[in-house]
């Protein structure tokens, strides 16, 4: 039968269906299950895994069959060149940065003019880079890899870091030409690093979407079927912190009126926070949650543990990856947005943002939360948020 995400949820556990053209799911358990691809070479059947289901969606499972197809009709046997890229990516996993470093350290001494070069060079990488690079393999750095090492120094050590640009620049651009890294350099300054650091870049300041595109941005990321989508969207539908939202557990819904209550223990000021809840938002938890039962209402891969704290930040730079707004960046955008459009008052968006509000003036004498008027502001901002999606399309798959 050619399979929808309906029929899915209808299949016997333990049976293999095939969706056609060789695709097959085997459900493991409820809504779990694993992908497979059958073809034939030499009058020999052969079968392979493609992923487990459902992080691995029905669209992405067809997507990846045919890929496998294509390598048949090039004469490939896929199961082979599976097994092949497994141990090239095996043989990749234990190189580390410094390992390549260390190497372009040498090939560049002879050229270099000043004892001095060699000693800061490895000197710099030791200190800033290794640490954190060193954490897992080469092939696995990325840009935001490169900003975590640069982003804490850059104003206060800005010439160093501007070297150390230079100096990982060249240390990936080694690593691409011998094979040992795909991809474009993460550490190359123009149209990567410099839309995001400058020499007046301000700290803690996050790179925030411009509150007129989010609606447009809102309707694409509603269109990605992950875990991680649906934590990014009620992470912007509450203008919550990431924290906030990864560790959130259902016992701190109330669906019914539409309230989350956030633990003193998880808020910065370490006060209970109630955040309303719009209607897009309890659709998206209504779904969820009626899907799993976990501790967590955003489960990672180890369904008794929450989702991982850079998932999202992840979907944002491999799903979006010419947008410079950070996770946190989303709450810029919520405040710009209620007091450009929304028109609310200051005070207002700093209490749904959960900041302290100067005790001097404010803090000492009212104690409210504003609820009621933070439900009428969260609901026009989700109104507008969702104004390009289908109800329909707002809510788990």
């Amino acid at each position: 039968m050619t399979l929808t995400n309906t029929k899915i949820t209808q299949l016997p556990i333990g049976k293999k269906t095939c969706d056609g053209r060789g695709l097959y799911l085997q459900l493991t358990g409820p809504k779990r299950g694993k992908w497979s691809f059958r073809y034939t070479i030499g009058g020999i059947s052969h079968e392979m895994g493609l992923g487990t289901y459902p992080e691995i969606s029905l669209a992405e499972a067809r997507t990846l069959r045919e890929a496998e197809k294509i390598k048949l009709a090039k004469g490939k046997d896929p199961l082979l060149e599976k097994q092949r890229a497994a141990q090239v990516n095996a043989e990749k996993s234990k190189v580390r940065f410094s390992h390549i470093a260390e190497d372009v350290i040498e090939l560049k001494r002879p050229g270099w003019t000043s004892p001095k070069s060699r000693p800061q060079w490895r000197n710099t990488l030791k200190t800033y880079v290794y640490p954190h690079f060193d954490q897992k393999p080469l092939c696995e750095l990325d840009r935001a890899d490169v900003l975590a090492v640069l982003q804490p120094y850059w104003n206060s050590k800005h010439t160093t870091m501007r070297r150390l640009v230079d100096r990982m620049t060249a240390v990936f651009a080694y690593a691409k030409a011998s094979g040992l890294y795909t991809g474009d350099n993460p550490a190359e300054w123009r149209n990567n690093l410099s839309p995001l650091l400058s020499q007046k870049r301000k700290p803690k300041h996050h790179p925030a979407l411009d509150y007129r595109d989010l609606p447009q941005f809102f309707a694409e990321l509603a269109n990605i079927d992950t875990i991680g989508s649906l934590a990014l969207q009620f992470t912007i539908l509450t203008a919550a912190r990431t924290s906030e939202v990864i560790f959130a557990r259902p016992d701190e819904i109330d669906l019914r009126r539409g309230i989350w209550r956030i633990p003193a223990s998880r808020m910065k000021a370490r006060e209970i926070h109630r955040v309303p809840l719009a209607p897009q938002a309890v659709a998206l938890l209504e779904a969820l949650l009626l899907g799993h039962n976990q501790p967590f209402i955003f489960p990672g891969r180890d369904a008794e543990k929450s989702l991982s704290n850079g998932t999202m930040h992840q979907l944002l730079r491999r799903q979006f990856p010419n947008l410079t707004a950070t996770v946190h960046g989303f709450r810029s955008t919520f405040r710009t947005w209620a007091a450009e459009i929304g028109d609310y008052h200051q005070h207002l968006a700093e209490v749904a943002l959960a900041h302290r509000l100067d005790q001097r003036v404010e803090g000492a004498y009212n104690h409210s939360d504003y609820f009621t008027k933070r439900k009428a502001m969260m609901m026009d901002y989700a109104n507008y948020v969702t104004q390009h999606v289908p109800e329909r399309t707002i809510v788990a798959h």
